[in-house]
């Protein structure tokens, strides 16, 4: 559980730490897309994919920290994301795999905020 101060402080120093970078992915139409971005740090090694969501309505963050090597099992299959709130739904399928974050480099990939207060921000460390 946190407050939307404290939740919003956490997000701006996040952010901070990649000032002037624009993120991988970016949501058109609901669903995400791979931006223009320019890379940050290529060819760096990854070793963890971040995520921090955030719930206005529960007041909840909810905190991802996932090693990459987890995410090369994928074996250049596209990563999918689901909700546990809806086991039965559809999954989001990114047209990205591991390899391509790999490939990228450590920096922002989603920073994504809902007009309803939900927010997502997605990093590679």
């Amino acid at each position: 559980t946190a407050s939307t101060s404290s939740r919003q402080g956490q997000a701006a120093e996040i952010v901070a730490r990649f000032e002037g970078q624009k993120p991988y992915l970016v949501i058109k139409d609901g669903e995400p897309v791979v931006s223009d971005a320019p890379a940050a740090a290529p060819g760096k090694p990854v070793e963890a994919l971040h995520i921090i969501v955030w719930d206005p309505d529960e007041r909840k963050v909810i905190k991802l920290n996932m090693p990459f090597w987890l995410l090369r099992m994928t074996k250049g299959q596209p990563i999918k994301l689901s909700s546990n709130d809806d086991p039965g739904g559809q999954h989001m399928k990114l047209q990205i795999t591991a390899d391509d974050l790999e490939r990228r480099g450590p920096g922002l990939i989603l920073d994504h905020k809902e007009a309803t207060g939900e927010r997502v921000l997605v990093w590679a460390q």
